[in-house]
């Protein structure tokens, strides 16, 4: 009778939990645009103008928003080119950037340096470069240095190559002894 019993308890306890259950989603899909149209790893961005290559970017992953025209990059370097040049002239490389291609724009954040090949290297935490004007500024703290001179300050313009910059506010100059 026990046996019975137990069974009985056991048949009708099955029978009740197995009532229909709604899951819940874990990502609510109406709200696309939080969702990347397309995600990648390790890619390479060819940016030319008039057909000629400006610059090509490298990133370990990519998550692109078609919808927003803009896509999220990280861990970059972007390889600058002059005209006719088989050799980059300067090398950016950062933790993140994103670019807005729109407005032909990419904003590169965290660790940003620059290394150009007439032997100046630039620092700061965050660069914008416009591929259109050919142009890359900082409104942030920036340090820069050549063979005979360290630079500090905040705000800073230069073309790719580092060659014709304007600091805003300086705030260090030292020269390097030889």
């Amino acid at each position: 009778m026990k046996n019975s019993l137990l069974a009985f308890v056991l048949i009708a306890f099955f029978f009740t939990s197995c009532g229909e259950k709604k899951l819940e989603p874990i990502i609510d899909f109406a709200e696309g645009d939080s969702l990347p149209s397309q995600e990648s790893w390790g890619d390479t961005i060819y940016f030319t103008e008039q057909g000629k290559l400006q610059a090509i970017l490298e990133s370990r992953h990519l998550k692109e928003f078609s919808n927003l025209k803009t896509k999220y990059l990280d861990t970059i370097r972007v390889k600058f080119y002059k005209e006719d040049r088989k050799m980059p002239s300067s090398v950016l490389t950062a933790n993140h950037a994103v670019i807005n291609d729109k407005l032909n724009k990419m904003t590169a954040r965290g660790n940003v340096i620059v290394k150009s090949n007439n032997g100046r290297i630039l620092k700061t935490p965050e660069l914008v470069w416009l591929s259109k004007k050919n142009k890359i500024y900082s409104d942030k703290s920036v340090w820069i240095a050549d063979s005979n001179e360290v630079i500090e300050g905040v705000g800073f313009e230069s073309d790719k190559e580092l060659n014709n910059y304007v600091i805003r506010k300086i705030t260090l100059i030292t020269s390097k002894v030889k």
